[in-house]
């Protein structure tokens, strides 16, 4: 997908490891990072690539409704419904830079024991692995496919 290597040679070069098979989008070598990076490093790491991905995904589906549906009125309900979307991930990726904003400052301070709670921040981005050593739950997972 040429938009993809776009992307990964000119932004995000994580993105490099994410492949196609069968007409889907394969992030494994991604998702599976914690096994061989830990700590501040897998973090930016998973941060690169979930700023890449939206990206990619932004580009794919604008440009399907623009191919596929037009301005019909499937279109434009299909047009509404993906706006929605993308504010429900801008203001969770929102979220998540105020949370490394902060962290940073503290860190900065000396200070390492912030909680992402205060700031009204998911839980897990505190201790993001769960007992499979995971980044994400399973619904969320399931809901970011």
């Amino acid at each position: 997908m040429p938009q993809l290597q776009a992307l990964s040679q000119q932004q995000f070069p994580i993105l490099e490891t994410a492949t196609f098979h069968y007409g889907q989008l394969d992030c494994n070598d991604i998702l599976t990072l914690n096994k061989v990076v830990k700590g501040e490093q897998l973090e930016e790491f998973y941060w690169e690539a979930v700023q890449g991905l939206v990206a990619f995904l932004r580009m794919v589906f604008t440009e399907l409704l623009r191919d596929e549906v037009g301005n019909s009125h499937i279109g434009r309900q299909l047009n509404v419904a993906w706006r929605i979307f993308l504010s429900e991930i801008d203001h969770e990726v929102q979220q998540y830079q105020i949370y490394r904003a902060h962290r940073n400052t503290q860190h900065s301070r000396g200070r390492d024991n912030i909680q992402p709670s205060s700031l009204g921040i998911v839980q897990n981005w505190q201790n993001p692995a769960d007992n499979n050593g995971e980044m994400w739950s399973p619904d969320t997972r399931r809901r970011s496919i």
